[in-house]
């Protein structure tokens, strides 16, 4: 349902947030507890974007791909950490290339032949090849940010995907996270629910975490889908063993994890995710190269001169590349503008 009548001014919100993914409820959380009455809207039936959870009786799993959050920003850490303990957790990547199990990022104590050793750094394989299956026919557009995200130096007795100062799981899951972000008084949250930014009072400061070609009802900036399959108690190799595995030659998924493994349930049943790049499923990723990064200039300036007191923010609404934390940070700084728009109207007021 779009929701067809005035928002703000009588209503006398402080902010609209628009979307209540991990960006929006970090935006909205932030400013209630600032004494902000915020209203969040989200189109879906459930709060969580991306990192929503579901569950198959006692088994809790990521419907929409593994997620652990690292940072190393600690304002970050500590901001989440108001709303959830943690378990902490060094995520390991392997990766089935040339018939074999290789870390990510490689490690040398692994390497037995030479000469395979030699071919794998000649030709990239563990890096080229997913990047290629993962990005289809963008690849020559993206390739070079594309590689430079997953690629890293070779690493002594070191299997971690990520060197982040702060890594971990939420304790009690996602969704519980997100529940205690929005347990406050000064949060208002509408589900199920579209909405006409022309129907938001122009006074009242919008965040807006969609796509932000939609506001001016354009489809014109590439995005990524991702197909995302559960199967109880499926199996991929070494499903047993560990938590996510790339696969840039085999199979038609790129990647798969064990819900057991990678949230160390304790539980007989398991739940695999198996990820489909440009499968049917939601989008997930913006196509950034030089041209779809100026497209995205020119319509944020047009977003801009039609809705002056909208602020884009997120992964969609800014059009970037963004793990979780830089998301969080992209709600807290759009939250930081809105307080310094409230307060810039109470001074002249």
């Amino acid at each position: 349902m779009v929701l067809s009548k005035k928002i703000g001014g009588d209503m006398k919100y402080d902010c609209i947030v628009v979307g209540a993914g991990i960006c929006g409820l970090s935006a909205a959380n932030y400013l209630a507890t600032r004494g902000k009455l915020v209203l969040v809207i989200e189109k879906s039936n459930q709060i969580g974007g991306l990192c929503k959870e579901g569950y198959y009786k006692n088994t809790r799993f990521s419907m929409f791909g593994a997620h652990i959050f690292h940072t190393n920003d600690p304002e970050v850490w500590y901001f989440l950490s108001l709303f959830t303990d943690w378990e902490f957790y060094t995520h390991e990547v392997k990766s089935f290339c040339n018939g074999r199990l290789w870390s990510i990022p490689i490690d040398y104590n692994e390497i037995g032949d030479k000469a395979e050793w030699k071919q794998l750094l000649l030709e990239d394989l563990l890096y080229t090849e997913y990047s290629k299956k993962m990005w289809g026919g963008y690849y020559d557009d993206i390739k070079d940010d594309a590689i430079g995200r997953v690629k890293s130096k070779i690493r002594y007795f070191d299997n971690r995907y990520f060197k982040d100062k702060f890594q971990g799981i939420p304790t009690h899951g996602y969704n519980n996270m997100f529940l205690a972000m929005i347990d406050s008084k000064n949060i208002v949250v509408k589900l199920n629910e579209s909405v006409d930014i022309n129907y938001i009072d122009r006074n009242t400061p919008v965040i807006y975490t969609g796509r932000i070609d939609a506001l001016i009802n354009q489809t014109k900036l590439p995005y990524m889908t991702m197909g995302f399959i559960p199967v109880i108690n499926g199996a991929f190799p070494w499903s047993d063993k560990y938590g996510v595995i790339n696969f840039p030659q085999d199979y038609d998924f790129i990647r798969a994890h064990s819900s057991k493994i990678l949230y160390n349930q304790d539980t007989k049943d398991d739940v695999i995710i198996y990820d489909y790049p440009r499968g049917r499923g939601p989008i997930c990723y913006p196509i950034v190269y030089n041209e779809s990064k100026k497209l995205w200039r020119e319509i944020y300036a047009e977003v801009h001169e039609k809705y002056s007191h909208v602020i884009p923010a997120g992964r969609f609404g800014l059009f970037e590349y963004m793990d979780m934390d830089k998301a969080v940070r992209s709600g807290i700084d759009a939250a930081l503008q809105v307080l310094k728009i409230k307060e810039n109207f109470y001074d002249k007021h």
